[in-house]
């Protein structure tokens, strides 16, 4: 449970980007192995951009540790069981996080927020194909053809960020399609969130009849 609401704390400003609609902003990636994040400084970031950190190895987190007033902390697992974690600054100025068991040790890093981007959305970008949407009771979901993708976990919440839907971490890994059944959901909007083998993360605004 702990896991899943540190999980949601990232999701949730991803949400508050897509809930006004389909979007695209630039996704800064920050690997992290060997007691470091590299990069560690990212200077340019602006309002609406993505903040992912990747899994290499080890056990980590990525805990903020001073960040702008006003900014949304987070405090998340970077492992092989929750392999990524992304976080979308809405708030200008100079985010510093670590890692929390390896802090002592160096294992810091930080982002600069510059000023608000206008996003614009390229239906391409998101690599993923939903069917029917609007939906009934179930939906089918595929990486669109000649992608070469494959899913490793999928999950959809309301435009709240609770879980609706949540695989298994890397019961998937060999599907490059799947049928989910949401039956008795309330009429209204969702996102779903599909993250393949190599964890880029795609997402699509998802419609209930």
């Amino acid at each position: 449970m702990k896991n899943t609401t540190l999980f949601l704390a990232g999701l949730f400003s991803l949400l508050i980007i897509l809930s006004v609609g389909k979007s695209y902003s630039t996704v800064w990636t920050i690997n992290v192995q060997n007691f470091s994040f590299t990069p560690d400084i990212i200077p340019n970031v602006n309002i609406g951009d993505t903040i992912r950190w990747v899994w290499v190895s080890g056990n980590h987190t990525t805990t903020s540790s001073s960040f702008p007033e006003g900014a949304a902390t987070w405090d998340a697992p970077i492992s092989i069981e929750f392999p990524f974690f992304d976080y979308i600054p809405a708030v200008v100025g100079t985010y510093n996080y670590v890692c929390s068991p390896h802090a002592s040790m160096g294992m810091d890093g930080s982002f600069t927020v510059l000023s608000a981007q206008g996003i614009t959305h390229n239906e391409s970008l998101a690599g993923i194909m939903v069917a029917p949407n609007p939906f009934d009771e179930e939906i089918a979901v595929r990486f669109a053809s000649g992608s070469g993708s494959e899913i490793r976990q999928l999950t959809i919440t309301d435009l709240e960020g609770k879980i609706i839907y949540n695989s298994e971490p890397g019961l998937m890994e060999s599907d490059k399609s799947t049928t989910v059944k949401l039956t008795g959901l309330s009429r209204g909007s969702y996102i779903l969130m599909v993250a393949d083998r190599t964890n880029r993360v795609y997402s699509k605004k998802i419609l209930k009849k």
